[in-house]
């Protein structure tokens, strides 16, 4: 077991200690090979054996376990059990070792002096004193404090005359940075505080130090939240000598993170080898290829500066206009993430939109029950990654409703939050409002570990005082929790009902303004099936980033243990294709059309061929027949269906039918009512001709 923990400290990079303390405690090793003891870890030798590392420099954490046995699941359920044990102790015990951390650098720093311009360090690199910068009176180390979220000091950073640099041992470094510069419009994120002192000289913008690659991701989300309308930058560093190049893959992961611009060093075509940051870039080059190469990106501060780059005087001129633009070629393309491949994106909005009593809610516990434990989706098979899930539910109660539910599709309850109130005073609640709470989510997100399901059941109900049918209004409205969840990578899976008009699409069915479909960028129709009252469909109203994809099947069903009765839902094993504007739209059939509708089927399926669906409707449309009729006529025949391939689509036929004259013993349902099943010569003759 010990090996296998080594091989799981080197998969992520990082060189393992010598040898391995099994104690359960707290241990230091060399990470990186630095002669620096900037790794921890710790092992537990008692069944189940499982670990943790993690690398103070980088970021890079991970939990290790051993593995156990799934046969014997009362066994199975206590190492589950005790793992989350040790996992909380371990929590408890860095949080502890981080607060006494924290006291000592925010003691340490007051009872520093300011730097001195004269410092080895700071001469060596060429970089004043800034603001905040400070020196140990005693050793003559520079003190660079690192600063959370709030303010408060929660570590430090010394670099000594010779440029060797520690953090506080058990400081935290994790979203803690550093500031140089005063506040401007534009922020820049780098790594080291001499890349960042390089930088404020050359560009005058504000410079945010994340004092390692790893951390550069974290300090950007907290930095677009701290200044949402700021035109945020992150400068990469260029480790072309390191195996994998971190400096530049997680300043490239940080910029993608909060879509926008990063940028990068460049020396030339002859770069040196130990040269890497905008540092070295002033040390080889000046402060004047720093301040070019963020031309490039943003405009000079001082508007009255001579521009020797096209690039800048473009960008000046788009300045003037008082938008903020950016460049195409400077847009860092990123694919779409799913939690549900092809039906539900992440970061994004989507709907189900359905009459009361088909199940809509149970099909989003469902849904949250495959997220909560890491399950596979339905029909397609394809495996969910595991994920916390947060329900807004103003009409199902958590206790008997909402649970029970969960309970009764093996949900993980661990991983779902139900959100029931918002706190206004210390003995008073109110109902939530996403149009003005959407930033208590946040707070909550923040501590709730990878949400990436969020349900609000129905979106109605937590409009607040908008006018739902007011297009502008809901714009309005819906933009903090869309701005949210992308900026989360969560699904916001809204549900809503449909309006009692029978004209029209069946996306404008959906109740309230257009601007409710309009913002989603999916949007799912959950309707009776009408040839069998106890069957849901669940079909595509629009999807703008992906292939309409195929239409899904479902039966609510009930579940009773100890006094307990839930409702959930079982997906039928096969897509169905068919489309929801059909399925809404007036049949207009009379009982003698219905009966020459499955007269026509049959015609055609009856000598056991396997004819496309588009071939049938395109007939079907000659002989003026409704798709839903056919559909109909379909279900009522027990004509089955398959899908060819990704793109040859669905066929139609009849199952155990091999010749003509075989085509009435075919399997037909009891119940069904067709009106002539004989196919003589001149009802094949009138088909004939019409096809």
């Amino acid at each position: 077991m010990l090996n296998d923990f080594i091989k799981a400290i080197e998969a992520k990079g990082l060189t393992p200690p010598h040898q391995i303390i099994a104690d359960g405690k707290f241990q230091r090793f060399d990470s990186d090979n630095s002669g620096k003891s900037n790794g921890s870890y710790i092992f537990y030798p008692d069944e189940p054996q499982s670990g943790w590392f993690r690398c103070w420099k980088t970021g890079i954490e991970n939990t290790w376990s051993g593995g156990f046995s799934e046969t014997d699941p009362v066994k199975k359920e206590l190492y589950q059990k005790l793992i989350k044990q040790r996992t909380q102790e371990r929590t408890v015990k860095i949080l502890e070792l981080h607060k006494k951390a924290a006291i000592k650098a925010s003691a340490e720093y007051q009872n520093a002096k300011s730097a001195d311009p004269d410092h080895p360090y700071l001469k060596k690199k060429q970089i004043k004193p800034v603001k905040g910068l400070k020196q140990d009176p005693n050793t003559g180390d520079l003190i660079v404090p690192i600063y959370c979220k709030n303010g408060d000091i929660i570590s430090r950073q010394t670099i000594n005359r010779d440029g060797g640099k520690y953090f506080l041992k058990d400081g935290q470094t994790k979203g803690g940075y550093f500031d140089l510069g005063e506040t401007t419009e534009d922020i820049v994120i780098c790594e080291g505080f001499a890349t960042g002192a390089s930088i404020l000289e050359a560009t005058g913008y504000r410079v945010r130090c994340a004092f390692n690659c790893g951390n550069l991701k974290e300090v950007a989300i907290t930095s677009r939240k701290e200044y949402p309308k700021a035109h945020t930058i992150i400068a990469g560093d260029d480790d072309h000598k390191t195996e994998g190049n971190p400096g530049r893959t997680k300043a490239i992961e940080a910029a993608s993170s909060i879509d926008t611009s990063v940028v990068f060093p460049d020396f030339g075509e002859n770069l040196p080898e130990k040269a890497t940051d905008f540092n070295d870039l002033h040390l080889l080059k000046g402060s004047e290829a720093v301040r070019k190469r963020f031309d490039e990106i943003l405009i000079p501060l001082n508007k009255n500066e001579k521009c020797t780059e096209p690039n800048a005087k473009q960008k000046n001129l788009i300045n003037k206009s008082g938008l903020r633009i950016v460049k195409a070629s400077d847009v860092i393309i990123r694919p779409v993430k799913w939690l549900w491949p092809g039906v539900l994106a992440m970061g994004k909005m989507v709907f189900i939109a359905g009459d009361p009593g088909l199940g809509k809610s149970q099909v989003c516990l469902y849904i949250a029950a495959i997220v909560s434990k890491g399950g596979k989706w339905p029909v397609s098979e394809e495996n969910c990654e595991k994920g916390s899930v947060l329900i807004l539910s103003a009409e199902d109660g958590a206790e008997d409703i909402i649970v029970p539910r969960l309970k009764a599709v093996s949900t993980d309850l661990e991983q779902i939050q139900i959100v029931k109130a918002v706190k206004v005073e210390k003995d008073k609640e109110r109902a939530f409002d996403l149009t003005k709470d959407v930033e208590n989510l946040r707070r909550a997100a923040k501590l709730i570990e990878n949400v990436s399901l969020i349900i609000v059941d129905p979106i109605s109900a937590y409009m607040g005082n908008t006018d739902s049918h007011r297009n502008t209004d809901v714009r309005a409205a819906l933009i903090p929790a869309i701005e949210f969840a992308d900026e989360i990578g969560a699904c916001l899976l809204c549900v809503t009902h449909l309006n009692k008009s029978g004209k029209g699409s069946a996306l404008s069915r959906v109740t309230g303004s257009i601007a409710f479909t309009a913002a989603a960028r999916a949007s799912f129709l959950v309707i009776r099936d009408s040839s069998d009252p106890d069957r849901r469909l669940m079909l595509t109203l629009k999807n703008n980033l992906a292939k309409d994809t195929n239409g899904f099947a479902y039966k609510v069903c009930e579940k009773k243990w100890s006094g307990i009765t839930a409702s959930h839902i079982t997906w039928e094993k096969e897509y169905i294709d068919l489309i929801a504007d059909e399925v809404l739209s007036t049949e207009g059939q009379s009982e003698e059309n219905k009966g020459m509708v499955e007269e026509f089927l049959l015609q055609e399926l009856a000598d056991g061929s396997e004819v496309l669906c588009n071939t049938l409707y395109k007939k079907a449309e000659v002989m003026k027949i409704h798709p839903k009729a056919l559909w109909k006529a379909k279900n009522k025949l027990g004509v089955r269906h398959k899908k060819l391939g990704f793109t040859e689509g669905f066929v139609w036929y009849l199952p155990n039918v091999s010749k003509p004259e075989d085509y009435q013993h075919s399997k037909i349902p009891e119940d069904s009512q067709i009106i002539n099943r004989n196919l003589g010569e001149s009802s094949q003759t009138s088909f004939t001709e019409v096809i």
